[in-house]
């Protein structure tokens, strides 16, 4: 698996970074050279670049799931076949299904919408 199938893409994380997802921590990061070129690059491995995006893996998005999720008790996540997702913050709802080839890319989508969630105050 290369690490752009470990990653969400690249317009995903800007999106995440704008959403106020934290920045600093991930293994991964997408890089922006002085010409305009973005690049996966560890996060270890950090030259200079004129702007930088943490690319979070599935793995550290789950984690920051569970604590975006602590505002709404009743919130189920299901991760079914590779890259698909379901979720629902109601108790009694049908689970929403978001499927995607990219588990990582599904739940980066999925940590969007409840923050959007959070801020409307659903």
């Amino acid at each position: 698996m290369t690490p752009e199938q470990q990653v969400p893409t690249l317009e995903t994380c800007i999106h995440a970074k704008d959403r106020g997802y934290p920045q600093g921590k991930s293994f991964f990061v997408w890089v922006r050279d002085g010409i305009g070129n973005w690049k996966l690059v560890v996060n270890i491995m950090l030259f200079y670049a004129e702007e930088k995006v943490d690319a979070p893996t599935l793995q550290e998005l789950l984690e920051e799931l569970y604590n975006l999720c602590n505002y709404s008790p009743y919130l189920i996540i299901n991760i079914g076949n590779p890259g698909e997702m379901a979720f629902t913050d109601d108790y009694e709802g049908d689970l929403d299904w978001m499927k995607y080839r990219n588990p990582a890319e599904a739940a980066a989508l999925l940590w969007l919408e409840l923050k959007q969630m959070q801020k409307e105050g659903k």
